[in-house]
């Protein structure tokens, strides 16, 4: 009885899950003239999956990189930084350079892992996120496989019930006690 219930608790929050993000065809976007775009990825892990680490660009915040998910950025030409959060200790390579033209896209793959420490240092573990430039192909497959996005909303909208509250009703301390204290 009580696996009966576990598989119906998973199965809800199963589709629960799904309808706020789908997998889709992945297309890279059009690149204009005067610009370079960045797409940036995460494939799915549990290594690390409630962690969002920031992304710096040129020093500024740009985005959390969040897992199973990817973004892309349209930046200016020229040498531009890309750095996981810096005041953070995480080991790998949280650090990459490159120098964007105009009119191209790059493609970013954040890689991450989990490394159990037996040290007797204060922490256990070592957290590590990679930045990995990609070639377009592979790219492309990675995060047609891997990532979600998050859905559109419902360009419908539901009516509004409203309630009519009649003129009468005012402040009642029986209206506010705990219905289960009697």
């Amino acid at each position: 009885m009580i696996f009966k219930v576990f598989l119906f608790i998973a199965f809800i929050c199963a589709s629960a899950c799904g309808t706020l993000y789908e997998n889709n065809q992945f297309t890279p976007k059009p690149v204009s003239d005067d610009s370079a775009t960045v797409y940036l990825y995460r494939p799915s892990s549990m290594s690390n999956a409630a962690y969002s680490p920031e992304l710096l660009v040129n020093d500024e915040y740009k985005l959390s990189i969040k897992n199973g998910q990817y973004s892309s950025m349209t930046l200016p030409p020229g040498k531009t930084i890309f750095e996981v959060e810096p005041d953070k200790n995480y080991s790998g390579i949280t650090a990459i350079s490159l120098l964007l033209s105009a009119e191209k896209s790059y493609y970013i793959r954040v890689d991450t892992s989990l490394k159990l420490e037996t040290s007797a240092t204060y922490e256990p573990y070592q957290r590590s996120f990679n930045l990995n430039v990609v070639d377009e192909a592979l790219a492309i497959s990675q995060i047609e496989k891997c990532c979600l996005t998050k859905k559109k909303a419902s360009t419908q909208q539901e009516p509004i019930h409203e309630v009519e509250k009649s003129s009468d009703e005012g402040f009642s301390v029986d209206k506010t006690q705990n219905p289960f204290s009697h």
